[in-house]
């Protein structure tokens, strides 16, 4: 009952105290209480408050310390399931979208995890675009399996640094320099099988290309321009074909006709306020 009050008038109270104060007084019960087993539930809500103000290894010594004075009871189970999640490995990846020389990183945001494995698989972009609907430059769960199954085109690890805080940190890894011109999507795992048990996949899809694609917006007119140009020296890509994707009104990406870029690189195309996709080629 009087931790069941706390909690009430924690939930009532107004003003900028009031959490210190719910705290203090949580405390005060927490150590009048260490003989009873309402001592775990109470340990854990501080605990949880710890861990929802970014403070985890704070919260994972008190789990710690409520999971072992009253394990198998209620707050007991409370206590070890937060334990779980503050040591749960998670792995995120972001790099940039397209990849070329300079090499760019890949950025690895993770927690909880020594090492982490990566596998780069070729995308046939037509059959990509074919599939794409309103969610373009997303995959679906069943396509990122069935890449996942699929052969990769290389396959690395890294090691990481550890985060004994429980912390989030972010490594820069190297780009690997070594594939092929194409479409591909880079997937990080936390265990080397990317399976889906008691594991985190992360994903990121990008060109590797010594083309770069520059864009002309222009307003009120029904056609757009743009470049196609060396990425490296910026120099103009002549007779580069240029095809084009119109969105329609179901969401689906149609080919329109392909145009080819003129002595200075550049191309012209119609553009009907429809989102459209363009993909250049030499």
């Amino acid at each position: 009952a009087d931790l069941a009050r706390l909690d009430y008038g924690f939930n009532v109270a107004v003003g900028e105290e009031k959490a210190e104060r719910y705290e203090t007084a949580l405390t005060r019960f927490i150590e009048a209480n260490s003989k009873h087993e309402i001592f775990a539930r109470a340990i854990y809500q501080l605990a949880n408050r710890r861990h929802s103000a970014g403070e985890p290894t704070a919260a994972h010594a008190l789990a710690t310390r409520g999971l072992k004075a009253f394990p198998g009871t209620y707050g007991g189970d409370l206590c070890f399931n937060l334990i779980k999640q503050i040591e749960a490995p998670t792995v995120g990846l972001a790099t940039e979208q397209i990849w070329n020389a300079p090499w760019p990183s890949l950025d690895v945001t993770y927690r909880n995890l020594g090492h982490v494995y990566f596998r780069a698989v070729l995308v046939d972009f037509d059959d990509y675009v074919q599939r794409a609907r309103w969610g373009f430059g997303n995959f679906e769960s069943e396509r990122v399996r069935e890449l996942l199954d699929a052969k990769p085109a290389l396959t690395w690890d890294a090691a990481l640094p550890a985060t004994p805080d429980f912390k989030q940190r972010t490594e820069k890894l190297p780009a690997p320099a070594t594939l092929k011109p194409g479409f591909y999507v880079v997937f990080a795992s936390a265990t080397p099988d990317f399976g889906e048990h008691a594991n985190q996949v992360s994903m990121a899809s990008v060109w590797v290309s010594d083309l770069a694609l520059v864009l002309s917006t222009r307003y009120g007119t029904d056609t757009q321009s743009g470049f196609v140009l060396r990425a490296g020296s910026g120099e103009p890509v002549a007779g580069a074909n240029v095809r084009v994707w119109r969105q329609d009104n179901n969401g689906r990406l149609k080919p329109a006709a392909a145009v080819s870029t003129d002595a200075d690189g550049r191309f012209e195309i119609t553009a009907k306020d429809r989102n459209v996709v363009i993909l250049a080629e030499k």
